[in-house]
């Protein structure tokens, strides 16, 4: 088309008919081929930060023993066959789940694994640096708390020797059964499976 001046026409493009989006995989494909040594490139950063953090993680040994309750016993005497309890419901089982995470069997069983060897050395109390004391005494820093006493130590210890047992010990019952899961997670798989059993 040509106006009537002779100079051509510029082609509008119609507002009602939609445009096509049309994908040239060619030009995708020459894109990414272009960029080949980047993508390389971060590809190899990010498996190599992947294969450090997972150098990091540590391992966790799981152990599981499994306890049945309230066994069924034969009568041989009455001739009556096997005697099961009456009623052994879920109430029970919460109840020998309560007295299985108890502190009291906790420390038990650290007891008998001995576990506790006694509190950790006590550190040195160091005289602070001088720095240190000019922050202290200006107010910019706390006070060092008092070394405590060999008895508080030990103590402590047995605590969060306690809490730790605790925290990594995990109880279920099996539904419809009278059967306890008593699980323990730890970092040495010996330790994991001294504690379930």
């Amino acid at each position: 088309m040509t106006k009537a001046n002779g100079s051509p026409a510029i082609a509008r493009p119609d507002p009602l008919v939609p445009e096509q989006d049309i994908i040239d995989l060619r030009a995708v494909a020459r894109l990414l081929w272009g960029g080949k040594w980047i993508i390389l490139i971060c590809g190899l950063f990010g498996l190599a930060i992947g294969v450090f953090l997972a150098a990091q993680i540590e391992p966790r040994y799981r152990a599981t023993a499994k306890l049945l309750l309230g066994t069924e016993r034969a009568d041989v005497l009455q001739g009556d066959g096997v005697m099961v309890e009456e009623y052994f419901g879920s109430t029970t089982l919460m109840t020998h789940i309560e007295i299985l995470s108890s502190t009291k069997l906790i420390n038990r069983v650290i007891d008998t694994l001995g576990l506790d060897e006694g509190p950790p050395p006590l550190a040195e109390f160091a005289d602070p640096s001088p720095l240190q004391s000019f922050l202290i005494g200006v107010g910019l820093r706390p006070r060092p708390a008092p070394q405590p006493t060999p008895e508080i130590a030990a103590e402590r210890h047995r605590l969060a020797l306690i809490k730790s047992v605790g925290a990594g010990m995990t109880l279920a019952s099996t539904p419809d059964s009278r059967v306890i899961s008593i699980s323990y997670t730890s970092g040495d798989p010996g330790l994991a499976a001294r504690v379930a059993n």
